[in-house]
């Protein structure tokens, strides 16, 4: 995911305010409208955070106390992606913040891997700490209403290789199912296993096996 950031602000004599209006658009790498995705502004020396989602024209609108200065930061499930500072300074007497304008431009990331989801051992059986990242997952879909994904399971070279097959298969099936259960539509859901056969990592090497045994994600359309 890349992301560039241009920042307009425009001060109003209007009653005085605590807070800034901040209109958010996300745009892609050609400019057109990105729906479903969420920017954070965190506060400087805080836990505060101040977050939106944006609708089918890449925009949001958000109000945001200051004086202070917050981070900018575009989250998806892949990755999160900092992308400056919003600065609101100190009013004078009879001062508004006004609006405040920002333009994010992303290149969402089409593939990634599910770091956090794990299986019982030799099983399909999700353990309860996958919840959280299949939760993200599940909101990323909630958002971005028109995508459909492929779930790709694959393993490591231990064993059968059609045993592995089968068990790949049933993991993304099973990650699968989680998602349907919560209320995600099954046709927009393609789980397929891969097994042994697509290694990104050497199998010689317990290390390398743990990043070979791996849940997939593709953004297919």
């Amino acid at each position: 995911m890349l992301i560039s950031l241009s920042l307009m602000s425009f001060s109003q004599m209007l009653p005085q305010t605590k807070s800034a209006t901040v209109k958010v658009v996300c745009v892609d790498t050609e400019n057109k409208p990105i729906e479903g995705e969420q920017v954070v502004f965190i506060r400087e020396g805080s836990k505060l955070e101040y977050k939106g989602v944006t609708d089918e024209k890449g925009f949001f609108a958000i109000d945001i106390p200051g004086p202070g200065k917050y981070l900018i930061l575009a989250k998806s499930i892949s990755q999160h992606v900092d992308g400056g500072t919003l600065i609101l300074p100190v009013l004078k007497s009879g001062q508004s913040y006004g609006i405040y304008e920002v333009e994010v431009q992303i290149e969402p990331a089409m593939e990634f891997i599910l770091n956090n989801v794990y299986y019982e051992t030799a099983s399909h059986v999700l353990k309860p700490e996958s919840f959280k990242q299949l939760d993200e997952l599940y909101n990323l879909l909630l958002n971005k209403k028109s995508i459909k994904i492929e779930i790709a399971g694959h393993t490591d070279d231990v064993g059968e290789a059609a045993d592995n097959l089968q068990l790949s298969e049933k993991r993304a099936e099973s990650v699968k199912n989680y998602l349907v259960s919560k209320g995600i539509a099954g046709e927009r859901l393609l789980a397929k296993g891969y097994g042994e056969s697509m290694p990104i990592a050497d199998n010689s090497s317990e290390a390398g096996r743990k990043i070979n045994r791996r849940t997939e994600v593709r953004i297919v359309e």
